[in-house]
């Protein structure tokens, strides 16, 4: 496995500027678990740590890390200790449910459009 490449704060000043996108928070918690599941291809006895591609504002713009144990993913910000939990379990209901809403909002829409007509 290649190391990450180190990438200094000035490669992404771009992406401080660019609009956030409108996307649904339940999309987004599908998005980071297909990223999350395509992290790591071997048993999750040890840990696995990454650095992801997202960011956050959370005492400055900072990459997102995770860490995967078991049935367990841990992230955090880079650089701060504190730690947010969330149980694989839980993160697969969450993502099934925002699919569910997702394309009921969108059945929802194309009915209302078929109305307006």
């Amino acid at each position: 496995m290649r190391p990450l490449p180190i990438r200094l704060r000035s490669d992404f000043a771009h992406v401080a500027r660019r609009q956030v996108s409108r996307v649904h928070p339940a999309a987004r918690a599908d998005q980071l678990y297909l990223r999350l599941a395509a992290m790591t291809t071997h048993s999750t006895t040890s840990p696995v740590t990454r650095e992801t591609p997202a960011y956050v504002r959370d005492k400055g713009f900072r990459a997102v890390i995770v860490t995967i144990t078991g049935g367990l993913i841990e992230l955090r910000a880079k650089g701060l200790r504190t730690r947010e939990v969330v149980d694989v379990t839980s993160l697969y209901q969450q993502a099934v449910k925002a699919r569910v809403m997702r394309e009921r909002a969108e059945k929802k829409a194309r009915k209302g459009a078929r109305k307006a007509r």
